[in-house]
């Protein structure tokens, strides 16, 4: 994970709080205590209030967190009124290091290219281990922006730069870094929120067109997280966005099961190793989070598609791991072989799929099917934007007024 990238919003905080182990025979044997050092970029700090989180975000208990299942653990930040934000929300977060540090900052708009900006604020979590943090605050401008690289000291968003090596399209290799991008519209006095991680994300939002997440900017990386993809089909917790499955096509989910003792796909991250953007000929890679039931007959599938707006989009089977899962009963992080966008613009999709079959040779297939019996597959798609280049749109100051949020990566 890229731990230089830094998000805007403004915040001092320092919290000292207990983690205590509850009773849970799941909970390890030595859940360290946890204490929380939230600053400003001046060194300054505030109390906050944390507390752990259920699946759909809503914290269960009070600044004293009980009932610890495992070291990666949802976490909720309450802020004060007075802060420009209202929470965050963590995803996994990984409490073993026991100090947990996040600076968070309200920056001072006072002329220059800040004049035309409402509220300004920065979040800085790269010394935190987790899969992503939902952001909630209430929108004063009309307009949220994000920057590529934010200087968190200074207070800065860095200049637009792009830099390339290598003389042809095979040995090219763009970087693109700093400047502003429009994120997305706010309503004046409505709260809203946005996703973080620990690199600089690219949005996926449902689409129902595709009736699967989709990365429309065709920034790097694309990341389907859980709110989108947790569980499968219409288990217990049903998967989000049913009917459908979360695939482009009629690939289908096995219905058999229970959510996180059986098999499920939980979220997809799609990185670009070429560049910032999409890129027809880039190199890229997937790596996903997956509920394991077992080591023996768990099987693990990545396929591709760079047809995604066809009817019946051709799938290539990228990889295929007939024993795919090392752990049984827990979470596990595949991360899959790297490989290369077809020459075509458009919209790409990745399939990652998890199946248990007993087979002694378990269909290879770009769709998951269980062989005989009753099935608990999960096939879970994301689609994103390839454009063919690299370079991002970068906001234009000018002589425009400009009402608006801001916040930086």
């Amino acid at each position: 994970m890229h731990r230089d990238r830094i998000f805007a919003v403004a915040l001092l905080v320092v919290l000292s709080v207990i983690l205590v182990a509850g009773t849970d025979a799941a909970a390890p044997p030595n859940t360290p205590d946890v204490s929380w050092s939230v600053r400003d970029s001046q060194g300054r700090d505030i109390a906050i209030l944390a507390s752990l989180a259920d699946d759909g975000g809503a914290p269960v208990g009070d600044s004293v967190l009980q009932g610890l299942r495992s070291n990666k653990s949802d976490v909720q930040l309450t802020f004060p009124e007075t802060s420009s934000i209202k929470r965050m929300s963590f995803k996994n977060l990984d409490i073993s290091q026991g100090n947990l540090e996040l600076r968070v900052d309200e920056v001072p708009i006072k002329g220059g290219s800040k004049e035309n900006f409402k509220r300004l604020f920065a979040i800085d979590p790269s010394s935190l281990d987790f899969d992503s943090a939902v952001v909630s605050a209430v929108a004063k401008g009309s307009y949220l922006y994000k920057c590529a690289d934010w200087d968190f000291d200074n207070q800065i968003c860095l200049p637009v730069q792009r830099s390339c090596t290598g003389d042809s399209k095979d040995t090219r290799v763009c970087t693109v870094t700093g400047g502003w991008k429009k994120i997305q519209k706010l309503t004046p006095g409505e709260e809203y929120t946005f996703t973080i991680t620990p690199s600089d994300p690219g949005f996926a939002e449902y689409s129902s067109d595709f009736t699967a997440p989709y990365c429309a900017t065709g920034e790097s990386p694309c990341i389907a997280n859980s709110s989108l993809l947790r569980s499968r089909d219409n288990l217990g917790t049903p998967e989000p966005n049913q009917p459908g499955d979360n695939t482009i096509d009629t690939c289908t989910d096995g219905t058999f099961g229970t959510y996180q003792t059986d098999e499920s796909v939980e979220n997809i991250t799609i990185t670009d190793y070429n560049a910032t953007y999409f890129s027809s000929g880039d190199t890229i890679g997937v790596e996903a989070w997956v509920y394991c039931y077992g080591t023996t007959d768990d099987h693990l599938g990545l396929a591709y598609t760079n047809d995604s707006n066809m009817a019946t989009p051709q799938w290539q089977l990228k990889e295929f791991r007939e024993d795919g899962c090392p752990v049984a009963n827990d979470f596990y992080k595949a991360v899959f072989n790297n490989f290369t966008l077809d020459d075509v613009q458009g919209n790409h999709s990745v399939r990652v799929y998890i199946t248990y079959d007993t087979a002694m040779s378990p269909p290879q297939n770009t769709c998951a099917v269980r062989s005989s019996g009753n099935s608990y597959d999960d096939n879970d798609d994301v689609v994103f934007s390839v454009n063919g280049s690299p370079a991002p749109t970068v906001m234009e100051w000018g002589n425009k007024t400009v009402s608006c949020e801001t916040w930086t990566t």
